[in-house]
């Protein structure tokens, strides 16, 4: 696998995909979480989704090796993953979650108004 930055992308054939699908994931970013498979606990720190639709998070455990380096991002299905505990910072969520944070806005009721015709609303209005 390659990772690349997106200014390094060209795109060659537009329209391929259709868009990024809106995935309805558990987990946000900076939200400290664990494997249930594997045990590893760390903060999430990626949310990927692949071409199939599966969904994987990148995982920092705490703490330093023994040459003084970060220890590798793990990467996990989604599904095996449980939040611990919630972000308590707000970190920049990736597009397909920020449409699924964002509340629908429910739509405004109209009143109707003031009435228009005054004799309208009485019975037995002449014409």
């Amino acid at each position: 696998m390659v990772w690349v930055d997106e200014d390094q992308l060209k795109v060659t054939k537009a329209n391929v995909l259709t868009g990024t699908p809106l995935v309805d994931c558990p987990v946000r970013m900076g939200d400290k979480v664990n494997c249930e498979v594997t045990q590893v606990k760390g903060i999430v720190t990626c949310i990927n989704i692949w071409l199939n639709g599966c969904v994987k998070i990148g995982i920092q455990p705490p703490g330093l090796t023994q040459e003084g380096k970060n220890f590798e991002e793990f990467w996990v299905p989604v599904q095996n993953v449980k939040v611990i505990k919630k972000a308590k910072v707000k970190a920049p969520q990736p597009e397909f979650l920020q449409a699924i944070d964002t509340p629908e806005v429910p739509p405004k009721k109209t009143t109707g108004g003031p009435q228009r015709d005054q004799m309208s609303c009485v019975k037995d209005a002449p014409g």
